[in-house]
């Protein structure tokens, strides 16, 4: 099959930042400044500045290729490019589409085997013979950005020429660049090519936005925010006049507690409110602070700021393969980060409250706000889930997986006992509560905080965590419980003892994925095997797709008495082993060397499992042709269909029908209905 590759520059007066590639693609001043593109191995030809604004015809290679149907078409990022395909050169000048399933997106096959997903960052670490021109970092911001007029320079773009030759080069680079990494990566199995579909059919279609409830919100912050200001501003004797003045703040904060303050994020905020010696007033000031500080208000004007007012759609909200494990990631307004909410309203059930807070704050009444409510940042921050909708004449059924990596994670361990828990309907949690206080009698009704420990320990030590970063996370939200060392120790160590096949399954693991790279075979462990192909350790998982990891290696280790004597307090023993197997990948857009660990790899294989049960679920539930998927966020799938013609029990069905290798998995998922989103 033909492989047409190509690149696009643009210059546009709309900020891709702030609105995202499809409201930018869609905007009047968007206009193409060159296309680089390419046919197989042929030479990379330029469609340049000129040729956008007086001819515009497509050539006759592409337009023979579309029209015999015997191609594919690959970019970096394709979301960008499908947009600008779309919205101009189908839209304006009559150019033929090219449908989703035409196109192959090499960034998606970067992310599938673990290496940077920018075009740079690929290139580099995969040390192709063309790599990403630098040139670029310059070159876009000047060119394809409004420019600041000035008395010399009036304009409101800069067209010099030599720039503009510049920026060709750089684009012609990019194709030829991009095509070396297509060549060095292995295209998508056809069943991981249906899971990238379904991702771009969401991320096209759209994720329904209320945009008055979002400007109903965005009136009422900016009252609220004056009011709050002007009582900060009082409280500290005209010394701060607005909580985001942050360095007036801390100088205030010094000179009344004499003390140097120089953190006031959240942890140190909730330091200061939580200690009784501070006065009132100045937790008052903190308070302030902290509501002005929420992030999710902020939402509301991401959200206004991204979504198309033409359908009330907010585009690429999903990021496909963002994790080693091919989770989905978020893109833009961040939806797999919306906070929960906590406002509660009378006696509305808690599936209705954000219905009704939606409602109240539509009617732009402050005064109402503070009648009903004590805490309006909470109301607000708790209602932001209500600008996910449906599309007109359409409900959404919101279904997520029970525990799912609990479950998987038996599953794949072979531990008998944990899933016949699941499999009797039982309460994992509270049995593992009993085990760790020894006590048989403990109830879910009479023991909450017992059972929220349970809870901590089977969501949190399946991956071979010690007792004293458990200890640390027991104390985070959404558990807060705070524990000693002895119970911390008690909890790790009653469920290893408990589960004791997910704890040789650690160590077997580790085992397998080093004699994988020892001897470079394959390797079986359990329901996982272990080999290596083209400089990547490959882990297959039951459903035949890989987790990749790129130069692997057995490296050795030492480790003074000291260290050794603390790896043993902590109870991370495993990172003693003298062996340890190493591999590349990008933390925090660093690519660099980081060492694996049994926990570390049975951690990625359930939750890669978990990811292929979702990617199932997606696609059966599209393949019903009665619901459009809308987004997955985390181990939940929110979809629409017509109103009255879909059930919340349908949905589960198509969410739970496993596929052959996931036979004996006790996947169970809940749901519900309704008009607008909620948790």
């Amino acid at each position: 099959m033909n492989r047409l590759y190509f690149d696009f520059e643009t210059r546009s007066e709309c900020n891709i930042k702030t609105h995202g590639a499809w409201l930018y693609a869609k905007h009047p001043s968007t206009i193409p400044l060159c296309l680089a593109y390419a046919i197989n191995d042929e030479p990379v030809k330029l469609l340049d500045k000129e040729f956008w604004e007086y001819n515009t015809e497509i050539p006759y290679a592409i337009l023979k290729l579309i029209s015999e149907g015997d191609y594919v078409a690959v970019a970096h990022n394709a979301f960008f490019e499908q947009s600008i395909w779309r919205n101009i050169l189908v839209k304006r000048f009559s150019w033929p589409d090219i449908p989703i399933e035409k196109w192959v997106d090499t960034m998606a096959k970067a992310r599938v085997f673990s290496i940077p997903g920018s075009l740079k960052g690929a290139g580099d670490a995969l040390d192709l013979s063309t790599k990403k021109d630098k040139s670029g970092e310059y070159l876009v911001p000047r060119l394809c950005s409004p420019k600041k007029p000035s008395k010399k320079d009036p304009g409101r773009w800069d067209n010099d020429p030599e720039k503009m030759e510049s920026l060709f080069s750089y684009c012609m680079d990019d194709v030829r660049t991009m095509r070396l990494l297509d060549h060095r990566l292995p295209d998508l199995n056809d069943r991981e090519k249906r899971v990238w579909i379904e991702d771009q059919r969401m991320n096209f279609h759209g994720v329904p936005v209320d945009l008055k409830l979002g400007e109903a919100c965005l009136g009422l912050i900016s009252s609220y925010n004056s009011e709050l200001n002007l009582k900060l501003n009082n409280l500290t004797n005209h010394a701060v006049q607005k909580a985001s003045a942050l360095p007036a703040l801390k100088r205030w904060l010094s000179d009344i507690l004499d003390e140097d303050v120089e953190f006031l994020d959240k942890a140190a905020i909730a330091k200061y409110l939580n200690n009784p010696e501070i006065p009132e007033y100045i937790k008052d000031v903190l308070a302030i602070r902290q509501q002005l500080g929420k992030s999710s208000v902020k939402k509301y004007q991401r959200f206004i700021d991204m979504t198309d007012p033409e359908d009330n759609r907010s585009r690429q909200a999903l990021e496909y393969h963002r994790a080693t494990t091919g989770r989905w990631g978020g893109r833009g307004i961040q939806m797999h980060n919306l906070p929960r909410g906590n406002a509660k309203f009378g006696f509305v059930k808690k599936d209705m409250v954000v219905d009704e807070l939606a409602n109240i704050i539509k009617h732009k009444d402050m005064e109402l706000m503070h009648l009903l409510f004590n805490d309006a940042a909470e109301v607000f921050s708790s209602a932001i889930r209500g600008m996910i909708v449906p599309d007109h004449g359409q409900e959404l059924f919101c279904v997520d997986y029970a525990q799912i990596e609990a479950r998987v994670l038996m599953w794949l361990a072979g531990e008998q006992e944990g899933l016949e828990l699941f499999v009797q309907g039982l309460d994992p949690y509270l049995d593992m509560a009993k085990k760790i206080f020894d006590n048989p009698n403990l109830t879910k009704e009479n023991n909450n905080s017992e059972r929220q420990l349970g809870k901590c320990t089977i969501l949190g030590a399946g991956y071979q965590m010690g007792w004293k970063r458990f200890k640390e996370q027991a104390a985070t939200p959404p558990y807060f419980l705070t524990l000693d060392d002895e119970m911390a120790k008690q909890a790790i160590g009653s469920y290893r003892s408990t589960y004791s096949r997910i704890r040789d399954f650690w160590y077997a693991m580790n085992d397998a994925a080093m004699e994988a790279v020892r001897t470079s075979s394959t390797v079986e462990c359990g329901k996982i095997k272990f080999g290596t192909r083209g400089g990547f350790l490959l882990m297959q998982l039951p459903s035949k797709r890989f987790l990749a990891y790129y130069k692997p290696i057995n490296t050795k280790r030492e480790f003074t008495e000291a260290q050794r004597k603390k790896i043993i307090e902590e109870g991370e023993e495993w990172r003693l082993d003298k062996i340890q197997l190493t591999y590349m990948t990008e933390e925090n857009r660093v690519f660099k060397r980081t060492a694996a660990y049994g926990g570390m790899l049975v951690e990625h294989a359930t939750q890669a499992i978990a990811r292929d049960i979702m990617a199932n679920g997606l696609i059966n539930i599209s393949d019903s042709g009665k619901y459009t998927n809308l987004l997955t966020v985390h181990d939940e799938c929110i979809t629409q269909a017509p109103i009255g013609s879909g059930s919340v029990e349908e949905v589960i069905k198509l969410m739970t029908d496993l596929p052959e290798w996931a036979e004996g998995c006790p996947i169970e998922a809940e749901g519900w209905k309704g008009l607008r989103y909620h948790k």
